[in-house]
């Protein structure tokens, strides 16, 4: 009589599945032939093994009892600290930089990457995150598994707000008579102009 077990991690390829003798036994010399399948599938769970094509010579009697191949799921990354990641921004501000650790040293921390959903709000370089415009962008941390851990993702939406900027006419005058009004020039009085923006268009006057 014979029966076959197995298991692996989840992700994994199938290991060779040997079968067992739990009674009787093979005379020198002699050998089976064919594999023993187990049940399709991948989730984590039991799974059926069954004689397949196992077989011995004509002067066996093979009884096969079913056995069980288990698939074990891999762990989570539960301890994984993200910080560093503002919920709001405003536009000129400094960038930032994304910190991942675990909060116990003794766990496993895969390789993380910075993903921007956009690149015209947020630009990301590794974990550096630079603010390009105004708009809303989400940040998705990953911190990657292996083979006994799942991959670890963190989803952070990040609204980057408009800079205000207020801004008054330079006084200007003309005599009557001249034809062309001369160009009215204006001052910031709130905030600041960044990253080398510059105003467009003119300021006009009532006719």
């Amino acid at each position: 009589t014979v029966t076959a077990n197995g298991s692996k991690l989840e992700g994994a390829e199938d290991p060779v599945i040997e079968p067992k003798i739990i009674s009787g036994f093979l005379v020198e010399g002699d050998e089976f032939t064919g594999a023993v399948e187990r049940e399709a599938g991948e989730e984590p769970k039991n799974y059926a093994v069954k004689k397949g094509t196992l077989a011995l010579s004509s002067n066996y009697t093979l009884t096969f009892r079913q056995g069980t191949f288990t698939i074990h799921p891999k762990s989570e990354q539960t301890n994984i600290k993200v910080e560093g990641i503002p919920e709001e921004i405003t536009y000129g501000d400094n960038g930032f930089t994304v910190v991942v650790d675990t909060t116990d040293e003794k766990e496993f921390l895969g390789e993380v990457t910075v993903v921007s959903s956009d690149e015209n709000v947020l630009a990301v370089d590794g974990k550096n995150v630079t603010v390009k415009n105004a708009g809303t962008a989400t940040l998705t941390v990953t911190a990657k598994g292996n083979a006994y851990y799942h991959d670890c993702e963190k989803n952070y939406t990040i609204t980057v707000n408009k800079r205000t900027i207020k801004v008054e006419p330079i006084y200007t005058s003309k005599y009557v008579g001249e034809t062309e009004d001369p160009v009215i020039g204006h001052k910031i009085v709130e905030g600041s102009l960044v990253n080398g923006d510059a105003f467009t268009g003119a300021l006009t006057r009532t006719a």
